[in-house]
């Protein structure tokens, strides 16, 4: 298998002393394939969020690694963070996170610019939306779309790049269920297409839509299985096995 993710005994711990010490990861590990779709599942505090905010690159582990693509980025400081979620990561948000000013197209260049890419923004961002069939609002300000719109919007900027990972943050939870359903079926095509989905969420039954599900608890995986039934739990990352690569 073409392994992308490690996560190898990791910790992140807020607070200092017994009393306020908070365990948000508790000797985590990880390995996720190359063009998997991993759903990573728990109730508030779980830990689920502090997993995203590792896998994604906006924090980083307090002990233990974090491999990405062959990469060592538990050490990285926070430009070379950026750096590596620039070229790897696509976020999308339950709040959408657009620029309300900015129109969809505008909204989709963003990483784009963030990125250095200069000369055909536009005709990139423009694929990115007829992507997820919204070209037809491109020069639509986010307070003239619905909700399902602005998610849409949120997902083309997150493929605009065409990163290899795709880090969707409890993407339908502001959506009514029939449109949190056609995102679901947008986050199934980029899968299909070959990018890594990695679905942060607490409902299980949109955790049942992905081909492998983790569940976290207390800072720990309790589970981690695949759609075929096979029980992956136990398959430990290793820091030698992935620098090998």
């Amino acid at each position: 298998m073409d392994h992308l993710i490690y996560l190898n005994d990791v910790y992140k711990i807020y607070g200092e002393g017994l009393e306020s010490e908070v365990r948000a990861l508790n000797g985590v590990n990880l390995a996720i394939d190359r063009g998997e779709f991993v759903a990573i599942v728990g109730s508030s505090g779980s830990g689920k969020t502090t997993m995203m905010n590792i896998l994604g690159c906006l924090d980083i582990p307090t002990y233990g690694d974090y491999i990405l693509d062959g990469e060592l980025v538990s050490e990285l400081d926070d430009r070379e963070l950026s750096r590596i979620r620039n070229r790897e990561i696509g976020f999308i948000f339950q709040g959408f996170n657009l620029i309300p000013d900015l129109t969809a197209v505008e909204n989709v260049e963003l990483p784009l610019i963030y990125a250095g890419r200069h000369g055909n923004r536009k005709q990139l961002a423009m694929e990115a939306l007829k992507r997820v069939g919204l070209e037809g609002r491109a020069h639509h300000k986010p307070s003239q779309m619905s909700g399902g719109q602005q998610q849409r919007v949120a997902i083309a900027r997150a493929i605009v790049t065409n990163p290899p990972i795709i880090m969707a943050d409890e993407p339908t939870g502001n959506l009514d269920s029939k449109t949190g359903e056609h995102v679901m079926e947008i986050l199934k095509g980029l899968h299909a297409d070959g990018a890594t989905v990695i679905l942060i969420t607490h409902d299980m039954t949109l955790a049942r839509e992905a081909k492998r599900t983790i569940r976290i608890l207390d800072g720990k995986i309790v589970h981690d299985s695949k759609i075929d039934g096979e029980d992956t739990f136990g398959r430990e990352a290793s820091y030698e096995s992935a620098a090998s690569l």
